[in-house]
């Protein structure tokens, strides 16, 4: 059950509302929407039956967006609705005290921390899983080396079989390149922004957050923050799921999954 209120709804900006893609709705995984209050403000209420990833409009339409301006104005909200973590194509590693162990045998884990040296890329070797943890407590748990990098992000690069691993409310100030190795991927709920390279294009070190070229590679759940130039990028026979992609700056639609 989700309960939504918005306190810039007025009476002028229409009854209506819309929960976007419709056809969710059609398919029965968002169900009718309930009018509970119209004072201060409207707050509605409907069901959600199945992981999704929807936007919430309330007023109509013509009245919300009168010209073309208004798209990129309007606040609408969007809410992702997550599969839980036992249902991830890859389970999270083990931690005992200040170590890991992968949830897979022949693999390697180790647990993520930050320095002041932002030249130094960190690699993620073959068959090896990284796994950027929460401190524990309701804030998040920032993950930022030296000044956050400015408009050359650190780099994390996988090797083949290589997998990230985001717990939820962590925030990674980096990018995260395959290199081409194969099978590697990113895993979980936390967030990987760009946010310290404040817009500047800087398209031959800093294209794509999350770039996964080689074959086989995966990203499941992961938000993508501020990028600058595209999004993210994956190789052939490559899958993504439940990622969220937010970002402000020009020629940041894409997410690039490559052919073979």
């Amino acid at each position: 059950r989700v309960e939504v209120t918005s306190l810039l709804w007025t009476s002028e900006l229409g009854n209506d509302t819309n929960i976007r893609p419709s056809q969710l709705r059609d398919r029965g995984i968002v169900g009718p929407i309930e009018e509970l209050r119209s004072s201060e403000g409207k707050t509605i209420a409907f069901d959600i039956t199945a992981p999704c990833q929807v936007s919430v409009e309330i007023g109509d339409e013509d009245l919300l967006f009168p010209d073309e301006d208004a798209y990129y104005r309007f606040a609408d909200l969007l809410l992702f609705i997550n599969p839980p973590v036992a249902l991830m194509p890859h389970q999270f590693p083990i931690v005992t005290g200040s170590s890991c162990t992968s949830s897979e045998p022949d693999r390697s884990c180790v647990i993520a921390n930050t320095d002041d040296d932002c030249d130094l890329n960190i690699t993620v070797g073959i068959d090896q899983d990284l796994l950027f943890r929460h401190s524990g407590g309701d804030g998040l748990t920032y993950y930022k080396w030296g000044d956050g990098c400015g408009y050359d992000p650190k780099k994390i690069g996988l090797m083949s079989g290589a997998r990230v691993f985001l717990e939820e409310n962590v925030v990674v100030y980096a990018r995260i390149v395959s290199e081409g190795g194969e099978g590697t991927g990113v895993y979980g709920y936390g967030i990987v922004s760009n946010q310290f390279m404040g817009g500047h294009k800087n398209i031959s070190t800093a294209s794509n957050v999350i770039d996964l070229n080689g074959n086989s590679s995966e990203v499941f759940g992961a938000v993508v923050l501020d990028s600058v130039y595209r999004n993210v990028q994956l190789g052939a026979w490559s899958s993504a799921s439940y990622m969220k992609v937010l970002s402000w700056n020009m020629e940041t639609d894409c997410v690039n999954m490559r052919g073979p």
